[in-house]
């Protein structure tokens, strides 16, 4: 029997059982990827990260995400989570910077360990807006359940490089109000090649927040995703190009709510003309540590 730490996080929120749960296996270099899919299938969580060590100068760690149904090349709160994960693991400071290796390259971590939680900051990937759709919203309205003038027509649809699709929402009322027809957004997924919705208003419900968003990605196997770093990492490029004009600034916006997971994520972006740079911040909190035995994985993965 295979025994290996396990973690399961919350991340984007101080506050226990709010922000966005991910599970980390740590020192998973003897785990195949098929077994990892299995893992992150039987937990059940939008994404799994596998910490996997090796030996060299580098980078600290190579990392691995999952969700339940697919391998990404990048998680912005799974990220978050093994950081914490690792820092306590090796027994690091309770302020350390590393570094990690991923599908979208070696990416640089601030971990602050705090006595109840922890804060962490993390350097992402800075995929730009690829495409746009100017008042064709009818089939994305009803996707989301909603009527066509709810979405905001002063602004465009987008989808980002890493097919993101942005959508704005006149306001926080229909936001809210969504229910998404998942038969619809996965036949649209196909049709457009699309990995995940991000709807977003500048109505908010806590006033020092900018934007309030909800985002939704079924063909990754989740329905709703509680607070998501990519997705809100990179909408600095959506707000640089159609709302602020300005290259360089701060975002904090809430997510979560409506499924009972509030929380906050803070993103500084910079250079985003020339040669952006884009870091995510936010709190972590340890939730449960334990072990993870692996056999029989096909008993409870199918």
């Amino acid at each position: 029997m295979r025994k290996y730490p396990f973690f399961y996080m919350n991340s984007f929120s101080c506050v226990p059982g709010y922000g966005n749960p991910a599970a980390v296996v740590y020192g998973a270099e003897n785990i195949s990827e098929t077994d990892m899919q299995k893992i992150a299938k039987i937990n059940g969580l939008s994404e799994t990260a596998f910490i996997i060590n090796e030996k060299t100068s580098g980078y600290d760690y190579r990392i691995k995400f999952f969700t339940p149904e697919k391998p990404i090349n990048m998680c912005g709160h799974a990220s978050i989570a093994a950081a914490y994960a690792y820092s306590e693991m090796n027994d690091m400071p309770c302020e350390i910077s590393l570094t990690q290796k991923t599908d979208v390259g070696t990416l640089k971590i601030k971990v602050e360990r705090l006595n109840e939680y922890s804060r962490v900051s993390l350097q992402m990937d800075t995929p730009d807006i690829e495409r746009t759709f100017h008042g064709q919203y009818k089939e994305f309205a009803q996707a989301l359940g909603l009527k066509e003038e709810e979405i905001e027509n002063d602004l465009p649809v987008a989808v980002n490089k890493k097919g993101y699709l942005y959508i704005p929402i006149k306001t926080i009322d229909s936001a809210r109000r969504i229910k998404t027809n998942k038969e619809l957004m996965l036949d649209m997924d196909k049709k457009l090649n699309l990995h995940g919705w991000y709807v977003f208003t500048p109505q908010v419900l806590l006033a020092e927040n900018d934007f309030h968003v909800r985002f939704f990605a079924p063909s990754m196997g989740v329905d709703e995703d509680p607070v998501t770093g990519t997705a809100n990492a990179y909408f600095s490029f959506y707000y640089y190009r159609y709302i602020s004009a300005k290259p360089s600034g701060h975002l904090k916006n809430e997510q979560g709510f409506e499924i009972g997971k509030n929380g906050e994520i803070e993103v500084e972006f910079s250079e985003l003309d020339a040669l952006p740079s884009i870091v995510i911040s936010g709190y972590v909190q340890k939730y449960i540590k334990g072990e993870l035995n692996i056999q029989n994985l096909d008993m409870y993965s199918n």
